[in-house]
C-alpha cells in the first residue's frame, strides 16, 4: 500500500462590491468575512493487486482518495484517466490526482510478479519390465501457491 500527501496554495482573490444600499454592503461584508476555503491535502492510498502468474497482465491498482475537493481528475503514466487501472503487467506506475481547486498530489506504485514456475524431478526407475516399484517426485518452485 502506498500513501502520499502534498498541498499547495489554491488561490488568492480580490473582491469588489458595488452597491448604493448601505444595508446590502454590510450584509455582503459579513458574508465575505465568514467565507473561507478550507484546502485539505489530497491523500492517495494505492491498493495494488499483483499479476496471478509470471508474465501475466492481470494486475490492477485501485485508488482511495481522501482530502481535497471533488470531483477529481486522474492521469496515469499509462495515459489512463480513471481512478483505477487494470490489465497491468509487472512494472512501475505513477499517477497524478488533481482536485476541483487545482490541488495536486502524485504517487508511484511498483507492481511485482511471481517468480516463473519451475519443476525439478527425482526419478526412481522401476526395477524391471512390468514392475510397479518406480516413482517420480516433482518439486515446484516459483509461481503462485497453492499448486
Amino acid at each position: 500500500m502506498y500513501t502520499t500527501t502534498k498541498s499547495k496554495t489554491i488561490f488568492k482573490t480580490e473582491i469588489t462590491i458595488k452597491t448604493k444600499n448601505m444595508k446590502n454592503l454590510l450584509l455582503a461584508a459579513i458574508t465575505l468575512i465568514g467565507f473561507s476555503v478550507n484546502a485539505q491535502n489530497i491523500s492517495i492510498k494505492a491498493v495494488p493487486q499483483s499479476p496471478q502468474c509470471h508474465g501475466d497482465v492481470s494486475a490492477s491498482i485501485d485508488l482511495v482518495i481522501d482530502g481535497g475537493t471533488g470531483p477529481y481528475t486522474f492521469l496515469w503514466s499509462t495515459g489512463a484517466t480513471t481512478q483505477s487501472i487494470s490489465n497491468l503487467g509487472a512494472g512501475t506506475y505513477s499517477v497524478t490526482v488533481n482536485d476541483n481547486f487545482g490541488l495536486t498530489s502524485s504517487t508511484t506504485i511498483i507492481i511485482n510478479e511471481p517468480a516463473q514456475l519451475q519443476l525439478s524431478s527425482f526419478v526412481i526407475n522401476a526395477s524391471g519390465p512390468g514392475a510397479s516399484d518406480g516413482s517420480i517426485d516433482l518439486s515446484p518452485r516459483g509461481g503462485t501457491f497453492d499448486y
